[in-house]
């Protein structure tokens, strides 16, 4: 049973009957305008409510599909630190049918923090986090890229354009794999597919990520911390954690990014943050990520990072992929530095 109470079971469907979601099977850049108050946006709290927005953008045979959208802010660490806010956006499903947002009812904006270069690859760069977590599990959110012009109708201000990524829904993510969303407090370990979170913690120890729990949010809110909860219909066992927000990861490198030294977490090292009750699945999960290494090191070497990000960015997954295939330094690093 969960440590905490059960709060809610939502959006259980089989893989087979989910809806298609043309938003994520394409890779392309996704070029869109968003026309609303940003100035306000940029002062709210995440209490207030959604404000009106138009979204816009050319369909491949040069059609403009206009569509309204609530559009609120969202996030913590970026919302207080950064000069433009992470966005959630709210389509009207009766309105996208048709259009490439087909299938979507909210959806995660990831932004840039600020208008500079530094900012934006930190925004290409955990794109590259969630795609290459796709490369080890189908059990993960997926992602698409995206150029928005940003038109703000409060200001005379000349619109701006700035790259982003928008995130695939939890409930989407369990519809495609015949499971469901799970609302609740906390976790058990015995709940947990081990197989599927010690390859979560893996990955999260080859991004330099410690911020991210498995098995309770912070107070007040769902499990889990950065994560969402799925399950097998009707189960109490093989549940999962689909990890999100990447950005305090080294690999990341956001400019904002706190890096809790207090947890062992350098800020161009490692620091394993599994449960030492999965170490035995340890082994099984270096072998996948092993399986994927020339996939992993070709993503990070590419657009949208900056050249000199992408130097950064292989050699950083490449410290990573030393460790685990060094017999010594896993025992060490990962399984002799795992949490009780």
């Amino acid at each position: 049973m969960a440590c905490g109470v059960m709060l809610g079971v939502a959006n259980a469907a089989a893989g087979a009957d989910a809806a298609p979601q043309p938003l994520f099977a394409d890779s392309a850049a996704l070029e869109i305008t968003l026309e609303g108050p940003f100035r306000t946006l940029g002062r709210e709290r995440l209490d207030e409510p959604e404000l009106p927005a138009l979204l816009r953008y050319l369909q491949p045979n040069g059609r403009q599909i206009i569509l309204d959208v609530q559009v609120k802010p969202r996030g913590i660490s970026r919302l207080r630190n950064c000069g433009f806010p992470p966005l959630r956006l709210n389509f009207k499903q009766d309105t996208v049918a048709g259009t490439v947002f087909e299938g979507q009812d909210t959806l995660k904006l990831v932004t840039h923090c600020t208008r500079s270069s530094s900012s934006r690859d930190s925004v290409a760069r955990e794109y590259q986090v969630y795609r290459s977590y796709n490369l080890l599990t189908e059990r993960s959110f997926r992602v698409r890229w995206a150029l928005i012009e940003y038109v703000d109708t409060e200001s005379r201000r000349k619109p701006f354009t700035e790259p982003g990524f928008l995130i695939e829904e939890d409930w989407a993510v369990a519809a495609r794999l015949g499971m469901q969303t799970l609302a609740v407090e906390s976790l058990d370990i015995a709940e947990l597919d081990q197989s599927e979170t010690t390859l979560m913690a893996l990955f999260q120890f080859m991004i330099g990520n410690t911020d991210w729990s498995v098995l309770r949010g912070p107070p007040g809110e769902f499990c889990c911390h950065n994560g969402k909860v799925i399950t097998p219909v009707g189960q109490t066992t093989g549940r999962m954690v689909l990890p999100y927000d990447f950005d305090q990861a080294n690999f990341v490198d956001a400019e904002y990014a706190v890096h809790n030294e207090s947890r062992g977490l350098r800020r161009n090292g490692h620091r394993y943050w599994g449960l030492c009750a999965m170490n035995e699945h340890v082994a099984a999960a270096s072998a996948r990520v092993a399986e994927v290494k020339q996939d992993w090191l070709s993503l990070v070497d590419a657009e949208p990072v900056s050249e000199r990000g992408r130097r950064r960015g292989v050699g950083y997954i490449a410290d990573g992929y030393e460790i685990i295939a060094d017999s010594t330094r896993l025992e060490r690093s990962i399984i002799g530095n795992c949490r009780p």
